[in-house]
């Protein structure tokens, strides 16, 4: 067990401020790569998001969310999360006792009778 992961990527570590001051950046006229550097973002997340914000009016403008949407690819809602990460101690404390043949092969699951 890990006891102090590190973190190998920094996707998604940006800040909506910090977009939209990389934005402006290059709206005022600066290049892509060199506002991305500046506010230490990649060039290509950028250039996603400069992209967005061509041809829109200013109410469209507003409603632009300038961070990443992780939400729209979630299998459970928070709530099944949570009832799944409370049921997974469950297997742990079963009642149920397994026959291990020689070879390391399971070969029979039983419930224990508690008396």
């Amino acid at each position: 067990m890990v006891r102090n992961r590190v973190r190998k990527t920094t996707m998604g570590q940006h800040s909506s401020k910090n977009m939209q001051e990389a934005v402006a950046l290059v709206e005022s006229g600066l290049s892509l790569r060199v506002a991305a550097n500046r506010k230490h973002l990649n060039y290509m997340t950028l250039s996603r998001y400069v992209k967005k914000l061509e041809n829109r009016t200013e109410e469209e403008r507003e409603n632009i969310s300038f961070t990443p949407n992780y939400a729209k690819r979630k299998v459970f809602s928070n709530d099944q999360e949570k009832e799944a990460l409370s049921r997974s101690g469950d297997f742990s404390r079963s009642d149920y006792q397994s026959e291990v043949l020689h070879r390391g092969l399971v070969t029979v699951l039983e419930p224990q009778h508690s008396q």
